[in-house]
């Protein structure tokens, strides 16, 4: 019975999964990763014919990155806070479907850091290191994830019994995390958000005036800063989109990849406009509704142009580095409007 549930369950999210995949892997994302795969691969090949004479430091970065690695992944557990309820009785079988979870993670992810260890393999090769250590570096890997998930489990598996409360919040944040990977492409439901008061940001809005026409800048800069949602995304695509331009080359491809990354910012950052819409009391602000839209398309300046600021010093101030400020004019002011027009209608 819970092997049949579970199973339902881990299908019915796989699905879900699949029709959101359609819009990450769409042709102009899949050309980019096209591109940039060709690059990598470039450039890995003239790392080995040109390797170092002195490549302590490279197998130094790249043994720390294979170590990472061994925290990569989560278990699938497919619980519902039902669960804690229902299936009480049903609890030895539960406890024996999540150690099968665990098992069925560790094989799946092992394989996956089996597969990248072979890939950086000609690394360790070409610096003169035994394959016999490559299989030690392995094992030790594959210990190190064992550790892992076995601390893991002892969560879940106290001597009184299975934990509910730990493991349905560890479910559910598991799902949290793929689903808000799917939302940097489209609209997915089910995700959930929380404020938090981050008081060191407040000196940000300290420069916002108290006026009746910066009413809505006033709630949305809030909103921004203590939303862990949207916060948390511009900081990374900014940092990934400013990574690009320092390392990425040449710097043409890097401008591409940081102007992906500002488009899906802009995207994400669109749902921000509606963060209110529960709030029944902002329905009675003596304020127009063409107000809330300025005011959010001020914010959208600010963000998008202090970003694009600092990606054309990331980029050095190269030629295709300045177009980023011009792609953020075309994504502020034509693309933006049109989007919340779509939202308004």
């Amino acid at each position: 019975m819970i092997k049949e549930l579970l199973g339902r369950r881990r299908l019915t999210f796989q699905n879900q999964c699949l029709r959101y995949l359609r819009y990450v892997l769409n042709d102009h994302f899949v050309l980019v990763l096209i591109f940039l795969l060709g690059f990598i691969l470039y450039q890995y090949s003239q790392l080995l014919k040109n390797f170092p004479s002195q490549p302590w430091l490279l197998l130094t970065v790249v043994t720390i990155l294979l170590i990472m690695t061994s925290f990569m992944g989560a278990v699938a557990l497919y619980l519902e806070e039902a669960d804690s309820l229902f299936l009480l009785p049903k609890e030895a079988d539960l406890t024996l479907a999540i150690r099968t979870a665990f098992k069925r993670s560790f094989a799946f992810w092992g394989l996956i850091q089996v597969f990248i260890l072979a890939l950086v393999s000609p690394i360790y090769l070409a610096a003169g290191l035994s394959p016999i250590l490559l299989i030690l570096l392995a094992v030790v890997l594959l210990a190190i994830r064992a550790f892992r998930l076995r601390q893991l489990l002892a969560q879940f598996l106290k001597e009184g019994g299975l934990d509910f409360s730990s493991a349905i919040s560890y479910e559910k944040g598991r799902r949290q995390r793929i689903l808000k990977f799917f939302a940097l492409f489209t609209t997915v439901k089910g995700i959930s958000s929380s404020m938090k008061p981050r008081s060191y940001l407040n000196p940000l809005l300290k420069p916002l005036r108290l006026e009746h026409g910066q009413t809505w800048l006033h709630l949305y800069s809030r909103a921004f800063l203590r939303n862990g949602d949207y916060l948390a995304l511009t900081l990374r695509l900014g940092l990934l989109a400013m990574l690009s331009l320092l390392f990425l080359r040449p710097i043409v491809l890097a401008s591409l990849v940081a102007g992906l990354f500002n488009y899906l910012l802009i995207f994400q950052l669109v749902g921000l406009f509606s963060v209110y819409d529960y709030q029944l009391m902002t329905k009675l602000y003596p304020v127009s509704s063409s107000l809330k839209v300025k005011n959010f398309q001020t914010l959208m300046r600010l963000v998008f142009y202090v970003l694009s600021l600092l990606e054309i010093c990331s980029g050095f101030f190269h030629w295709s580095a300045l177009l980023l400020l011009v792609w953020s004019l075309v994504l502020v002011e034509l693309y933006l409007p049109r989007k919340l027009a779509k939202l308004i209608d």
